[in-house]
């Protein structure tokens, strides 16, 4: 078996590709260079490794080295990266099972985050149809396992934990590289079953590593070992895997040290990258990126509202003049005519009122739930009751739910009719990424502790149509099936005009229209107060905000913006 060595008096076996490993240790300590040595050693044992860096150092792989990495972003990078394209670079990583660099140390974070939630999603979803040895680099891991994640980092770290976790078993093994451990979720550090733990002098960094230390069963004086450690020279504790406790010193690289701190008044020559031959790999993309786009649920959204455009634009369209014919038809008679135009009075009747309670249906549900409070059974109005003889009813009043996703349809499964759980399902269904149960309960129009709301929960679980937990709630394949034909969320203008249509006259509304209207610049909560008629140092102001920052309309704490998603 290959033997991957490291270090003096210390040789890792080739099954370290699929184990759990981290690197921690203060700046300039050498995490960064031993992890780097490392990946020189399985590339050159033939492995695939693929780091993701958001500091822009791990170029250097392709300074010196004689094996194919491929490198995505960044200032060097082969192939520009987009902040959308973490689904495709998993595609790609995954078909042509090639070792990469994922270069993202020039997004902002909140791209950043997207890129790596989106990336490992589907990494994880590939590696699971077809296992394959593979290492993960995470430099500064503290950036997508954070410990206390804010709230769009709460969905890449969902999606992280579930490949570190589980990855083992299709093949995915890792690294973990950070200089802050006590930042790092502890779920996640306390199943590295390796740990190369360099110089440390801060109190919070030594008490993280006491704790996995005593987690793995390891009684040691760590306080006595951290601080002597010298520059490239880490202790290892491998309990299990290596069976091992002893301060090593890391072996050179072959390839440049890119990750150095640049010195005062020095400057860094720049060291071009090892050819390869990239035209290949980019011929091979275009197939990738073609097989991405076609199976993409969004992709597909888009096309099917693009068809229903051009359809109602074909159907408003002004028909061709037909050929008149002259057709002989038998006299009406004077009853004849009565009954028609009687019809013609009721129908119109009809219509006015079908018009009337769509066009008031907000204003009205709040009415009857007022009315089924305050007036005893038999006085209560049933809504939908239209027959003047029958206002009055002994049952509860139904909900009366128009938003334009919950509409019905006459495909998908019976049993869901127009149910509440039926709603709970459009909602997953137009956000495939998921959302929490408070959020879903928002879409749904139903309160999320409500004894309802967590009926249909059981029974979309047990059904096998939701998936997730409170958290992160996601709808299945099979709830797909079962959901049938939806209406997909509008986009661009459309989509902000569907929010502020579904938040109706509330201050919610108000809020968004004002942020919408100065977007991309940020407001201070007491500009959008003013500007939209509301204290904003109220109860009622922070109660709005909190809802429209559910919904991810908005963004920011001490100055506020409308989210970007409204204006893709």
């Amino acid at each position: 078996m290959k033997s991957l060595h490291i270090a003096d008096d210390l040789n890792l076996p080739i099954d370290v590709v699929t184990e759990k490993l981290a690197f921690l240790g203060r700046t300039g300590s050498g995490k960064t260079y031993a992890a780097m040595k490392l990946a020189e050693l399985m590339l050159e044992a033939g492995a695939q490794i693929v780091s993701l860096d958001p500091v822009g150092a791990w170029h250097g792989l392709r300074i010196g080295g004689s094996w194919t990495v491929y490198i995505f972003g960044g200032m060097r990078g082969d192939f520009p990266l987009g902040p959308t394209g973490g689904k495709l670079m998993a595609d790609v990583v995954a078909d042509r099972g090639i070792s990469a660099v994922l270069d993202i140390s020039q997004f902002l974070r909140a791209e950043q985050v997207r890129f790596a939630s989106d990336f490992v999603e589907r990494f994880f979803q590939r590696k699971k149809a077809a296992p394959s040895a593979v290492h993960l680099f995470l430099e500064e891991c503290q950036e997508f396992v954070p410990q206390n994640p804010g709230n769009k980092e709460a969905h890449m770290l969902h999606h992280f934990e579930r490949a570190w976790k589980l990855g083992r078993n299709f093949g995915i093994g890792g690294s973990l590289i950070s200089q802050r451990p006590q930042e790092i979720n502890k779920k996640a550090l306390n199943q590295a079953g390796t740990l190369f733990v360099f110089n440390m002098t801060g109190p919070q960094e030594r008490r993280a590593i006491a704790d996995w230390t005593r987690q793995a069963g390891i009684d040691e004086d760590i306080e006595s070992v951290l601080p002597t450690l010298k520059t490239g020279q880490p202790h290892v504790w491998s309990p299990t895997f290596l069976s091992t406790s002893a301060t090593v010193q890391i072996l050179p690289k072959v390839t440049a040290d890119v990750s150095m701190t640049p010195k005062v008044g020095g400057r860094t020559k720049e060291q071009p990258l090892t050819p390869i031959d990239v035209q290949k790999l980019t011929a091979e993309m275009a197939a990738t990126i073609e097989k991405s786009k076609a199976e993409d649920p969004k992709e597909l959204r888009k096309q099917i509202v693009a068809l229903k455009q051009e359809i109602a634009s074909m159907q408003k369209a002004k028909p061709e003049v037909a050929k008149v014919e002259r057709v002989e038809v038998s006299v009406l008679t004077d009853e004849d005519r009565k009954l028609l135009l009687a019809s013609k009075t009721v129908f119109d009747q009809a219509l006015g009122v079908v018009q009337f309670v769509e066009s008031h249906s907000k204003k009205l549900q709040l009415l009857y739930e007022r009315l089924g409070k305050a007036n005893p059974p038999e006085t209560r109005l049933k809504p939908g009751s239209l027959n003047t003889t029958s206002l009055t009813s002994s049952k509860k009043p139904e909900r009366l739910y128009t938003d334009i996703h919950s509409r019905s349809r006459e495909n998908g499964n019976a049993e869901l009719g127009n149910s509440g759980l039926r709603r709970i399902l459009i909602a997953l269904a137009q956000y495939p990424q998921g959302r929490s149960s408070r959020q879903v309960g928002i879409l749904a129009g139903l309160s999320s502790k409500s004894g309802s709301f967590n009926t249909y929960l059981s029974k979309g679980r047990s059904s096998g149509w939701i998936d997730g937990e409170r958290s992160l709630l996601r709808i299945t394949d099979a709830g797909l099936a079962v959901l049938g034909e939806f209406d997909p969320l509008p986009q661009g203008q459309e989509l902000l005009d569907y929010w502020i249509a579904e938040l109706g006259d509330s201050g919610a509304a108000r809020i968004l229209r004002v942020l919408a209207k100065h977007y991309p610049r940020a407001l201070s909560k007491e500009a959008v107060g003013e500007a939209a008629e509301l204290s904003h140092s109220s109860g009622s102001f922070n109660t709005y905000l909190s809802k429209l920052r559910t919904l991810e309309l908005v963004e920011g704490r001490g100055e506020l913006k409308a989210s970007d998603t409204l204006f893709e």
